[in-house]
């Protein structure tokens, strides 16, 4: 081996090949789950596109990311194979068994995976900032913010073409972790975007039970700290809510829930040091198409009409077109 290289043992080549395997293995599993999923909702997608404003900004995201992570998990499997003669940029860390110092290269599929993952990426924030504007939707400052938020997850983002740009250094580097970068840019905005939504829900729950107190008579036998605590619960875990906020608790914080603890533990795994590289990466290569899943399946069962936007609008809370 080159004396640029440091000696790796057999044990740990072997090691390593053992976990570029299982990376392996969690693309191909990755890209089944995908292509079921687009298959098994084929009818809805076609049912979204013969809905009146089907040609909004929404419904537009909806179907780039979708397809866009379609093509990245359909290909990622192929760009995790790498060789002395071409390090994919999408496995910045596998060059550490080879001494690939002075030939490696970005291939040609590693160029196109940064871009699709990039395109989906984008979109799919833009379905989290349309849904969190939606239940805002007669207060400026909230977009203004989720929108300032927008632009700087996507800057975030756009470090998965640093490998591409940075030659060498960045792709063949096993200590460069310029990649983590776009994993928690899009953590950060994911978070925001569910726990600004979590509480406006809790802002309609507590407007609504505070009225079923009030007729109840529960003011007037109760202290105010008392009648905090109650409508606090009523508002959690009450059976009286309106249909419609059951329904997001239920559903469509319940999937967000799940996009934000699965894009906590990829960061948290990417940056354990203890692993080796393909197991850091294990859960980044699931997190974004996932993500993606979660949040198509909100937006179909809103916009068909299954999580009954009507509900809300009867409420007077929101406009009839919330959510969406």
């Amino acid at each position: 081996m080159a004396s640029g290289a440091s000696a790796v043992s057999f044990d740990e080549e072997l090691a390593l090949l053992e976990s570029e395997k299982t990376l392996q293995y969690a693309s191909w599993g990755t890209a089944a789950i995908m292509v079921w999923d687009v298959l098994i909702h084929i009818d809805d997608d076609v049912g979204l596109l013969s809905l009146p404003r089907s040609s909004r900004i929404p419904t537009i995201a909806y179907f780039i990311s979708r397809f866009s992570y379609l093509g990245y998990s359909i290909l990622q499997p192929f760009g995790n194979r790498s060789s002395p003669q071409s390090i994919n940029a999408s496995s910045p860390m596998f060059a550490s068994v080879q001494d690939v110092q002075s030939k490696c290269r970005v291939s040609p599929i590693a160029v196109v995976l940064s871009t699709v993952s990039f395109i989906g990426a984008v979109f799919t924030l833009i379905q989290f900032f349309v849904r969190v504007r939606a239940f805002y939707p007669q207060n400026r400052l909230v977009p203004g913010i989720f929108g300032c938020l927008l632009v700087l997850a996507t800057a975030g983002l756009s470090f998965l073409f640093v490998p591409i740009v940075g030659g060498p250094t960045v792709i063949c580097n096993p200590t460069d972790f310029i990649y983590v970068v776009p994993v928690a840019s899009a953590v950060t905005f994911d978070s925001c975007v569910f726990i600004a939504i979590s509480y406006r829900i809790y802002q309609i729950s507590m407007g609504f039970e505070t009225y079923l107190v009030s007729r109840d008579g529960l003011s007037h036998h109760h202290s105010p700290r008392y009648q905090s605590l109650k409508l606090t619960l009523i508002a959690l875990w009450g059976n009286n809510l309106p249909s419609l906020t059951r329904a997001i608790l239920r559903e469509g914080q319940f999937y967000y829930l799940i996009s934000v603890i699965l894009s906590v533990a990829a960061l948290t795994l990417m940056l354990d040091h203890s692993l080796l590289p393909p197991y850091r990466l294990l859960l980044s290569i699931m997190y974004a198409p996932l993500v993606n899943i979660t949040a198509s399946r909100v937006f179909r069962e809103v916009r068909l009409g299954r999580m009954r936007e009507q509900d809300l609008s009867e409420t007077g809370q929101f406009p009839s077109e919330v959510i969406i």
